[in-house]
């Protein structure tokens, strides 16, 4: 006759699966959020706007991405240091989340011009490119400034900016 096996002391026992001690701590431990300094989160509002305006000039080969660049440092300040706080405020400073909330005021930028009558009469087509456009500048620039202001490699998390 087989001996019984010594059994580890379960916690919750599922239909499927029995989660053990070690297991219930691993799943109910909070992830680590990132909390950004405002010395690097001013570096990256400089920066972000300034970096997309000039890859656009390279690519167009004219100085009509300065003006782009200018057009998303006025976003940037207006809608983006407000969009930031609230981030930091709710600890909502993830990759995917600032990509997202930048794409997002890429894209209402975009809708302001489009409703301020700043553009003539394009197809239907032409103007979801051009919003679409917007959207993707504003996830490109929420993505540098992701990358300066507030990701940390792991060898320098504890030593501040």
């Amino acid at each position: 006759m087989r001996e019984p096996a010594i059994a580890r002391p379960l916690l919750v026992a599922h239909p499927f699966h029995a989660f053990d001690q070690t297991e219930i701590r691993s799943m109910n431990a909070k992830p680590t959020v990132q909390t950004p300094s405002f010395k690097r989160a001013i570096i990256g509002f400089i920066i972000a706007p300034l970096v997309t305006g000039g890859i656009q000039a390279v690519a167009l080969g004219s100085t009509a991405g300065l003006a782009s660049a200018l057009f998303s440092y006025s976003f940037a300040f207006v809608l983006g240091v407000p969009a930031f706080l609230f981030a930091r405020r709710f600890k909502m400073t993830g990759f995917g989340a600032v990509t997202a909330g930048s794409g997002g005021l890429g894209l209402s930028s975009g809708l302001l011009i489009l409703v301020s009558g700043g553009i003539g009469v394009y197809s239907p087509a032409s103007l979801f490119a051009g919003l679409a456009l917007f959207t993707a500048h504003g996830s490109i620039v929420g993505a540098l400034f992701w990358a300066i202001a507030i990701y940390l490699p792991h060898n320098t998390r504890d030593r501040p900016l």
